[in-house]
């Protein structure tokens, strides 16, 4: 028993021992191979220099040699092309505009009087406040006493009760004084004709004299006569502010409404005091 067991271990060790002889020859040629490859890179190792990695001793391509150097220095700053000096444009003087002087044609007279304002006649200072007690207007026949008149319920200027009485607006200057002055009388009667009986006959520059209860006597000049409807009555051109001492003087006139027992119509005298008498 122990003989064969020799016997094994000996087939055992022979076969070892040629399976290894059997590989010792490849084993062989690569140490061989290494060795040669080790020199080779000793020598490529000291060709090359020193290596800039420092971790891997492994000198990095160019490129990477580049790339890392760019890492450690912050790139370069280029300065700025500097501007270029503005220069101004040169200041361009504008002819000074032509002046065409035209020349206008005088307008004809008649022209300049058609389209001339209205101008009131020059400012006479009033001779203060008086009662008017008589009116003379002598170009139509009148000369009667006045008495002071108020308005209606229904805000119309009163008339007088007697045809033969004139009568005076109590609401607004008394003749003489700055203002209108307002005068009104009937133009006839039942039994014939009033104090204004003519009042439509009166012309532009008559005279009219109004006698006052101090005394004193002025004399108002005739501008203009006017007519118009009892439904279309100037209120403001009449009873209006004036700039001087006016006199107005009305009274009825036109056609004759039977049905209302009145004159359609009023005659209205606009006239401005000349001064005293």
């Amino acid at each position: 028993m122990k003989r064969e067991e020799k016997s094994d271990r000996a087939r055992c060790a022979v076969s070892s021992d040629v399976a290894h002889r059997a590989v010792m020859p490849s084993w062989g040629w690569v140490g061989v191979i290494a060795i040669f490859v080790a020199a080779g890179g000793v020598a490529v190792a000291l060709t090359r220099g020193p290596s800039n990695s420092a971790a891997s001793g492994v000198q990095p391509p160019p490129a990477q040699a580049f790339a890392d150097a760019a890492d450690q220095y912050p790139p370069a700053v280029t300065a700025a092309a500097p501007n270029p000096p503005v220069t101004a444009a040169p200041t361009t003087r504008r002819a000074a505009p032509s002046v065409t002087i035209r020349t206008r044609q005088a307008p004809s007279p008649a022209t300049a009087a058609a389209h001339a304002p209205r101008l009131f006649p020059a400012r006479t200072v009033g001779v203060g406040a008086s009662t008017p007690v008589w009116i003379e207007i002598r170009s139509i026949g009148v000369s009667a006493p006045i008495d002071p008149l108020w308005v209606n319920a229904d805000g119309s200027l009163a008339v007088p009760q007697d045809f033969n009485r004139a009568g005076y607006y109590s609401g607004r200057p008394t003749p003489g004084e700055i203002g209108p002055a307002i005068v009104v009388a009937h133009i006839d009667s039942k039994t014939g004709p009033a104090v204004f009986a003519h009042l439509s006959d009166l012309k532009p520059g008559a005279e009219v004299m109004v006698t006052r209860a101090d005394g004193s006597r002025i004399a108002f000049v005739v501008d203009r006569l006017e007519r118009h409807p009892k439904n279309a009555f100037p209120t403001e051109e009449v009873y209006g502010p004036t700039p001087d001492a006016a006199l107005r003087l009305i009274s009825c006139g036109g056609s004759f409404d039977h049905a209302s027992g009145h004159y359609r119509d009023n005659y209205i005298a606009f006239a401005h005091l000349r001064g005293p008498a």
